[in-house]
């Protein structure tokens, strides 16, 4: 089998350049924004910190994956 690592790295550099890497990061943007939307909602209705503790831990390991 062929060795398509010089292939990925190609498609992974094009996806970093505009407009992708662009649209990305707005995408990230986004997405937190409707996290920490969420986290806000659920922690005031249910006044339960552990449980946004526990979104919150859950949303940084998230982001953190997309970076990597």
């Amino acid at each position: 089998m062929k060795d398509q690592s010089t292939q990925l790295v190609g498609i992974a550099d094009a996806l970093d350049e505009l407009p992708f890497g662009l649209l990305h990061r707005l995408s990230a943007f986004a997405f937190n924004i409707f996290a920490f939307w969420i986290i806000g909602r659920y922690s005031i209705a249910l006044r339960n910190c552990s449980a946004t503790r526990r979104l919150l831990i859950f949303i940084t390991d998230l982001i953190f994956s997309f970076r990597a």
